[in-house]
């Protein structure tokens, strides 16, 4: 059974009974189930239940919820069971990477640190499942703000709208259960970790707190290059993110998605795909002979994690377009596409251009429309605002040998909540409700200011956050052209969630 189809009964009232069937398992398996880790009889008999010596418990000291400092371990020794002080067995057991370690060597462990028994994953959750609201506790905290380090406004930004969506606090508290790396070395670990300290420190009701992404932060300069080149031989642009170097809020955001998908086992690349990422299949219309023509599920198109409305399109006879027209003509509809229809009639038509000496590619084009086979549970949308700035001869401008990149500040009225349901094949209401906004001030991507804009957990209030400055209980009306400090900014990555 292919895996997409296991993972579409987390979303059902069915799923504890629908999918031991299809797996044809007894039990009932969850996306974060774990192999149990069975310690052998000789070593409980050797590392009885005691107290921590106290040489080892000098190591193992308390970790801070914001201050990577305070993380300091012992390199030598073994890292022991919570509360025992045993070290645990050399035995060989699978991470949720799928390579063998030793278990001495487990960092995490079904969600929590392994040496201090401090919660890393967002707790709460309901296993095997993504819900699409915060918990009640979460109801009455407060958004908080970033501590600005040097450059970081992009980032912050981007973290705020991440940490906004109800359902990526869920998918992240069930996935990456195990791991054999500190949260300074792994991503997903470090993100988790992030999400869980946000939503747990939580002011209340009046009340707003600032705390600190160190942590993550190194974990992603861990795993990308530090020269232009990577290890593949590849090119990549992220050389300046070692010397806080600004860059774009929306960059930021795909390749934090790309870490955690790279790190993720089969189950867990498999969830991350089913909650960001669209998939739709093409339908057109043959201009000459009018046969309809479908293409097959195995060419359905990835969107990957956003979708991209540009802001320059032409608007032909009207004096405006709205977002939806944006979606409709960008994203769901192709002009001007060469497919070939494959019937008798077209055959013999291209064959008589083609003994009559003309190109092929004078015939007429086709236009093609997008179906959603996939909805998903987290839509981003990306305004393209930036875009290269072009000569007379149709070429890009240079300065220093690159080319220019302007910023369009046209303006977008965008609507807070969306229904894709006439571009699925059933037509049924496919509705979306906005949850954040990454928005920006001034003239290239990588300089000016970002800020954020975001759904209370309450689900009702917005709040403007500008780094370590939470502006709340603010009406759905801020969301669509956000003001800080008496600048306004212009919106530039939407995170809406499935109703």
């Amino acid at each position: 059974m292919p895996i997409f189809d296991s993972f579409k009964y987390f979303w059902d009232g069915d799923w504890l009974d629908a999918i031991p069937q299809k797996l044809g398992c007894a039990a009932k398996p969850t996306i974060i189930e774990r192999e149990p880790f069975a310690i052998p009889q000789r070593a409980e008999r050797a590392h009885g239940i005691h107290k921590v010596p106290r040489r080892v418990r000098r190591h193992t000291t308390a970790v801070s919820t914001d201050e990577p400092a305070a993380r300091k371990t012992s390199g030598k020794r073994s890292p022991s069971l919570a509360g025992s002080g045993a070290s645990l067995p050399r035995e060989k057991v699978p991470t949720s990477k799928g390579k063998p370690v030793k278990l001495g060597t487990l960092r995490k462990k079904d969600g929590s640190a392994v040496m201090t028994g401090k919660t890393v994953n967002p707790d709460g959750v309901v296993a095997g499942r993504i819900l699409k609201h915060f918990l009640r506790t979460h109801r009455s905290c407060r958004s908080q703000g970033f501590r600005s380090r040097g450059q970081s406004c992009w980032k912050n930004a981007a973290l705020q709208g991440l940490l906004h969506v109800p359902i990526v606090y869920h998918f992240l508290g069930n996935i990456h259960r195990d791991c054999d790396q500190s949260i300074r070395r792994c991503v997903t670990c470090a993100l988790q970790d992030l999400f869980q300290r946000y939503w747990r420190l939580g002011g209340g009701k009046g009340e707003t707190k600032v705390i600190s992404h160190a942590d993550l932060d190194a974990a992603i300069l861990k795993n990308i290059p530090k020269t232009p080149i990577n290890d593949k031989g590849d090119l990549h642009d992220l050389v300046g993110w070692h010397n806080d170097v600004q860059d774009d809020a929306w960059l930021y955001i795909d390749k934090l998605l790309d870490l955690v998908l790279g790190a993720g086992d089969e189950r867990d690349v498999a969830c991350l795909k089913q909650v960001f990422e669209m998939k739709r299949k093409s339908t057109w219309t043959c201009v000459d002979c009018g046969e309809a023509h479908d293409s097959s599920s195995d060419s359905e198109d990835e969107c990957g994690f956003s979708l991209t409305v540009p802001l320059n399109m032409p608007r032909g006879d009207r004096e405006w377009m709205t977002f939806m027209d944006r979606l409709h003509e960008n994203v769901f509809t192709d002009e001007g596409v060469q497919a070939r229809c494959m019937s008798d009639a077209c055959k013999a038509a291209r064959k008589a251009v083609i003994m009559s000496g003309k190109n092929e590619e004078e015939l007429p084009l086709q236009t093609k429309h997008y179906t959603i086979t996939q909805a998903p549970e987290v839509l981003i949308v990306l305004q393209k605002r930036f875009a290269m700035s072009e000569g007379d001869d149709g070429l890009p401008k240079l300065k220093n040998g690159r080319a220019i990149v302007e910023k369009l500040k046209e303006e977008t009225w965008y609507e807070e909540y969306l229904n894709l349901g006439r571009y699925t094949e059933d037509e049924k209401d496919l509705l979306y409700r906005l949850d954040a906004v990454v928005a920006h001030r001034g003239d290239r991507v990588s300089s000016g200011h970002y800020i954020a804009t975001v759904r209370e957990a309450n689900g009702v209030d917005f709040a403007i956050i500008n780094d370590s400055v939470v502006q709340g209980e603010q009406n759905s009306n801020v969301v669509k052209y956000p003001q800080s400090n008496g600048d306004q900014f212009e919106p530039y990555v939407m995170f809406y969630s499935k109703m």
